[in-house]
């Protein structure tokens, strides 16, 4: 049983000891290219904030057999925004289980692919972020020493830096959340 429990023990400061190495790894090596690779992308062309590239023509089905005043109507800026509609047009639009949407390119509304490829260059770094944040977090836990001696300024940083990556790995798994939706 003692044996087992050494084991156990040592396998467990491999852990720890490999956790801090790739923790240090992370801060004086990665994370600094990572800025600069995030501050490219952000400075290319697919992040620019050019709204022509940026807009989607969205063709949403409607039901066939809306009344074509009404569609009209819609597209009308100079409109009154109360429709009179005759007592016929009304039956047609009250009958939502008669109504069948038109089908072909009106079926589906497609994507904005503009932004389907922000999501795609941006989801893959979320999610890499959420783990080295992790690793970061496991990194500074290590490293927080046992308060002894009554002075515990050092420990009250690493504290901080701690919420601090448990914030940024809580935001990314956020922006990857609502990305996803």
């Amino acid at each position: 049983m003692f044996k087992a429990m050494s084991s156990v023990e040592n396998r467990l400061n491999d852990y720890k000891e490999k956790t801090k190495l790739d923790g240090e790894e992370l801060v004086r090596n990665v994370f600094p290219k990572r800025v600069f690779e995030m501050e490219e992308l952000l400075a290319s062309e697919l992040f620019g904030l050019d709204t022509e590239k940026v807009y989607s023509e969205v063709n949403i089905p409607y039901p066939q057999s809306w009344p074509r005043k009404m569609l009209n109507s819609l597209g009308d800026s100079n409109c009154n925004a109360t429709v009179r509609a005759t007592d016929a047009e009304l039956m047609l639009i009250d009958k939502p289980s008669g109504l069948s949407t038109s089908t072909g390119p009106l079926s589906r509304v497609p994507p904005n692919h503009h932004i389907k490829t922000m999501i795609e260059k941006t989801k893959p770094r979320l999610t890499q972020l959420m783990m080295e944040a992790q690793l970061v977090r496991l990194w500074v836990q290590y490293n927080i020493p046992r308060i002894e001696d009554g002075n515990n300024f050092g420990v009250g940083i690493q504290e901080e830096v701690l919420s601090e990556a448990s914030s940024i790995e809580r935001d990314a798994c956020t922006f990857l959340d609502q990305i996803t939706r």
